[in-house]
């Protein structure tokens, strides 16, 4: 979640598909690819609430709070009928899941 809060529209390259990831764990950047799936959701993200420094901002312009992550996570679960506890970190490693799943292989993830 730590990593959301943090990440800047900077850091994100969509002519390239990525993401850089600073200071993730172990202090060291990463890259993470962009999905081509994502691009639509992603600018219509942006064209919709128009973050100008955090791609996820609070109201007052600064990064967005983690409890008003949780909120909106257990929220949209339970519009959407997911009973089972769900938090960002699970989020995560679904994702890791189904990379590994679709035959990524595991030194990329």
């Amino acid at each position: 979640i730590g990593e959301l809060l943090e990440l800047k529209l900077s850091q994100i390259d969509v002519l390239r598909r990525q993401i850089v990831i600073k200071n993730s764990k172990g202090r060291k950047d990463r890259v993470v690819v962009l999905a081509e799936s994502m691009l639509p959701l992603l600018n219509n993200y942006l064209s919709t609430y128009f973050p100008h420094i955090y791609f996820a901002e609070g109201q007052g312009g600064g990064p967005y709070s983690a409890q008003s992550v949780r909120a909106f996570l257990q929220e949209s679960c339970r519009r959407a009928g997911i009973k089972k506890k769900v938090t960002p970190h699970t989020l995560r490693h679904s994702y890791a899941t189904h990379m590994l799943e679709n035959g990524i292989d595991i030194r990329y993830i």
